[in-house]
């Protein structure tokens, strides 16, 4: 752009080729015309030769895909396409394919259905002001105004979405850590609750196994039901010592 201004800026370069220098940049072939037919009285008609022709209508379809919104898909019809184009609708395939291969636009040509199913378009420079408008008088709407409003709308919609992700990720972050800590507390209360048990279990007992003892003592029970029942009470204590053990290790890699 900063070319574009050196040369638009130029008081030496006449009003014409200043134009021409415009019609590159961000013009058409439909703004062509309405210069030709503007200036055909003053004989300043712009004439191209085909090759700047073929380009010039190259871009004209970049500027028509710019036109049809931002969704993804943008179907054109091939009549469309010529009318804009100033073509006839045999060579508009001719025009899409060149301007594909020159990767100017990206899409599908449907043949069948006479159109053309445009995903993307090469960004074309933007005009604005009075010295932006293609048409001497100023009729052109300055582009540039178009894009930062667009832009600001855009922006505005990205911060509202924003907002609205940061609060879900933060409620979504709350809630998981609220069951994570209500998971552990669950098993605290469970170990309490299966530690107590264990202790209450082996009290009892030791009790029944002492109270065995005095009866054995006192030839109430057999030797044999006194060693079963002391059996059974040194496993339970056995298994209460490694439960406390294992709870150690838990703890110190806890901490």
């Amino acid at each position: 752009m900063e070319q574009y201004y050196s040369i638009h800026n130029n008081i030496q370069i006449s009003e014409k080729d200043r134009f021409l220098l415009q019609l590159f940049c961000f013009g058409t072939v439909q703004d062509m015309k309405e210069y030709n037919r503007r200036n055909a009285a003053a004989n300043a008609m712009i004439n191209l030769t085909a090759n700047q022709m073929w380009k010039l209508r190259q871009l004209s379809l970049v500027s028509l895909v710019h036109s049809r919104g931002a969704a993804r898909r943008r179907r054109i019809p091939y009549v469309d396409i010529a009318a804009e184009l100033d073509v006839a609708e045999d060579v508009v395939e001719q025009i899409i394919i060149s301007c594909v291969y020159g990767n100017l636009v990206r899409g599908k040509m449907d043949h069948r259905n006479m159109c053309f199913d445009a995903h993307w378009a090469v960004s074309r420079d933007v005009c604005f002001g009075d010295s932006g408008s293609l048409l001497v008088d100023g009729d052109k709407v300055s582009s540039l105004d178009s894009m930062i409003e667009q832009l600001e709308c855009f922006h505005k919609k990205t911060n509202v979405v924003m907002t609205s992700v940061i609060a879900n990720e933060c409620v979504a972050f709350i809630d998981h850590a609220k069951g994570k800590e209500t998971s552990l507390w669950n098993e605290v209360a469970k170990s309490i609750d299966e530690t107590r048990k264990s202790r209450l279990d082996h009290t009892s007992l030791l009790l029944t196994c002492n109270l065995i003892a005095e009866s054995a003592t006192a030839g109430d029970y057999s030797s044999h039901h006194y060693e079963s029942m002391m059996e059974q009470s040194d496993d339970i204590a056995h298994n209460d010592r490694k439960i406390k053990r294992s709870r150690g290790v838990e703890e110190e890699k806890s901490s």
